[in-house]
């Protein structure tokens, strides 16, 4: 993952599109963007092998169930970080380069970011209101 994200810092830095705290957000969601379709295969292809060792009965399932449990769940967190954990931590580490000016502006640049941004506001909005 963070050769993804490397590589669309380092594209985004030459292209000239780092000027802002959102416009390395965005730099990230495409480098995660890029890694998204491997991890993914990667998981489902562990799982679909492990999942009957996990729900066979026969003999020696008892032994093959207690090995195939910890590779499923390591599998698991392993997706959950490096889609969700490590591009957090790589924002944070990336936006200390920034001025604390630049820093102190939040969200997207992109059109389609803001409106995606917007949405979930409004949505959020409402649930508030409801309660």
């Amino acid at each position: 993952m963070l050769l993804y994200l490397d590589l669309a810092y380092e594209e985004a830095e030459r292209e000239g599109r780092l000027k802002s705290l959102g416009q390395l957000r965005e730099a990230i969601v495409q480098g995660a963007a890029k890694r998204l379709r491997p991890k993914f295969m990667t998981f489902a292809t562990t799982c679909v092998g492990l999942f009957p060792i996990m729900w066979a009965t026969g003999a020696g399932s008892d032994v093959m169930k207690r090995i195939a449990a910890p590779m499923v769940g390591g599998i698991f967190t392993s997706f959950l970080l490096e889609l969700l954990v490590y591009p957090a931590i790589y924002e944070v580490w990336r936006s200390g380069y920034f001025p604390k000016s630049v820093r102190d502006n939040q969200g997207f640049e992109s059109i389609e970011l803001q409106a995606d941004a917007g949405l979930a506001r409004s949505r959020l909005d409402v649930v508030e209101r409801a309660n």
